[in-house]
C-alpha cells in the first residue's frame, strides 16, 4: 500500500469517527431526561389547562391543605357529582335551614343557570351509578402496588364497592388504555342527602374530579402525578410509581411530588375513602376539574368491568370477611387487564368503538341482588404482558 493510499484510508476512518460521534451526541439529546426538580412538574399537564397555572401557586398560610379540611358541626352535603357544597346550619328541628320537614336533604340555591346545570350533569352521573348506601365507606387499605408490566400501562387504584350485603374491596389494577393520551379519573363515594352515593370513574384526556381522595401512587387527590404522557409513550415517576425492569429506561424519571407546598409521597398519609359527610375530605372541584367534567369521556372498559364483578362476588374481598385488610392479589391484581389490546391512536378513533358497545358494556352497575352461595364463580381471567409486548 502507497503512503498516499493510506492517508486516503485514514481521513475516511477519521470522517467515519466524527460521523458516528455526531450520531451518538444526537441520539443523546433526544432521549427523554428526567424533569429538574426546579422547574414547573409535567405531570401538571394531566390536569385541564384552567387549573394548571393555579396549581404553581403557594398555599396561603394557614389555608388547611386537602387532606385536613374537615369541618366540625353539621354533617356538609355534597351535590350530585361533582358539586360540592355545606349543609346550612340546622334549626332547633335538627333539620337545615331549608330542608323541608322529614326531609334529610337540602334545597340547592336555585339562583343561577350555572347551578342548574351542574347538577343536571350531577344527577346524570348519580342515574348512571344508581348506587348508595347511609354507611360511610372503610378506609383505604394498605398495600403494596405492582410493578408496571411494560411501557404505555396506566395504573387504577383500588377502591371500595358496595351492594346491599355490604362493602367489598376492588383490587388496583394495571390498565392499557383506550387511546393514548387516556388518564383515569378514579370514582369517589361523595355525601349528598343522607347518603353516600358512588359516582364512577372515567378516561379521558386530563384528569376530573375524585373528591379530593387521595388513593396513592401518583392519585394524590387532585390530578395524577405517577408520570406523563410525551407524545405516544408514557413516561412514569419512580418517586411514586413502582417501575422496574420491564418499562423502557428512556420511559421513566424521578421527581419529587410537591403540590401546594405539601410533598407527597407513594402511600397516602391519610386513608379516608369519601368526600363530604362525618369525618370525610371536605374539598370542592377546582377550576380544571370543572372543565375536564365538560370534556369527552369513555366509561370504565370491560376488563375493569369484569374486574369489578368479580370482586362483588367474592366474599374474601367483602368487608364484613377482611374488615379492611385486604393483601395480595385481592389488594391489587398482579396480571394487567388487556395486555395484548392495542391503544387506539387518538380519543377520536376509540369513541365510535366504545359507542357501539352494549350499555352493560359501557357502565358497570352493581349487582342489586346480594351475594350467594349459588351464585357461579367468576370466569378466570388470564392476563400476560412481557417486556417485547408492544403497544
Amino acid at each position: 500500500m502507497t503512503t498516499q493510499s493510506a492517508n486516503r484510508n485514514l481521513l475516511r476512518l477519521a470522517a467515519l469517527a466524527i460521523a458516528l460521534g455526531l450520531g451518538a451526541a444526537l441520539a443523546c439529546a433526544q432521549t427523554q431526561q428526567p424533569p429538574a426538580d426546579d422547574g414547573p412538574d409535567p405531570a401538571l399537564a394531566n390536569m385541564a389547562p384552567a387549573d394548571a397555572a393555579a396549581a404553581q401557586q403557594t398555599v396561603a398560610p394557614g389555608q388547611p391543605d386537602i387532606q385536613q379540611q374537615q369541618a366540625p358541626g353539621p354533617v356538609p352535603q355534597q351535590a350530585p357529582a361533582p358539586i360540592v357544597r355545606s349543609a346550612p346550619a340546622p334549626d332547633q328541628s335538627g333539620q337545615p335551614a331549608n330542608a323541608a320537614p322529614g326531609d334529610d336533604s337540602y334545597n340547592a340555591p336555585p339562583d343561577t343557570a350555572q347551578a342548574d346545570d351542574q347538577i343536571a350533569d350531577g344527577q346524570q352521573a348519580l342515574d348512571d351509578a344508581d348506587v348508595s348506601t347511609d354507611q360511610a365507606p372503610p378506609p383505604l387499605p394498605d398495600y403494596d402496588q405492582p410493578e408496571a408490566p411494560g411501557d404505555n400501562y396506566m395504573w387504577t387504584p383500588g377502591y371500595w364497592g358496595y351492594s346491599p350485603g355490604g362493602y367489598y374491596w376492588v383490587p388496583g389494577v394495571w390498565v392499557v388504555p383506550p387511546y393514548y393520551g387516556g388518564l383515569w379519573t378514579p370514582g369517589y363515594w361523595g355525601w349528598y342527602g343522607g347518603r353516600y352515593r358512588w359516582h364512577p370513574g372515567y378516561w379521558g384526556l386530563h384528569v376530573g374530579f375524585y373528591g379530593g381522595v387521595n388513593y396513592g401512587f401518583g392519585y394524590i387527590g387532585t390530578g395524577y402525578f405517577g408520570g406523563y404522557w410525551h407524545g405516544n409513550a408514557f413516561v412514569y415517576n419512580r418517586a411514586v410509581t413502582h417501575v422496574g425492569g420491564n418499562v423502557g429506561f428512556d420511559h421513566v424519571y424521578n421527581r419529587t411530588v410537591v403540590y401546594n407546598g405539601r410533598t407527597f409521597g407513594p402511600r397516602p398519609a391519610s386513608r379516608i375513602s369519601y368526600n363530604g359527610g362525618r369525618g370525610g375530605i371536605q374539598v370542592a372541584p377546582r377550576p380544571g376539574e370543572y372543565t375536564a367534567m365538560h370534556e369527552t369521556h369513555t366509561a370504565a372498559l370491560p376488563g375493569q368491568v369484569r374486574l369489578h364483578q368479580n370482586a362483588a362476588a367474592n366474599p374474601q374481598a367483602a368487608f364484613n370477611a377482611n374488615r379492611g385488610h385486604v393483601a395480595g392479589n385481592l389488594a391489587a391484581r398482579q396480571a394487567p387487564l388487556d395486555a395484548n389490546r392495542p391503544i387506539a391512536n387518538t380519543q377520536r378513533e376509540f369513541q365510535p368503538r366504545a359507542q357501539n358497545q352494549p350499555r352493560s358494556q359501557q357502565q358497570y352497575r352493581p349487582n342489586p341482588q346480594p351475594r350467594q352461595q349459588s351464585r357461579p364463580a367468576p370466569r378466570p381471567e388470564s392476563h400476560s404482558a412481557s417486556h417485547d409486548d408492544k403497544h
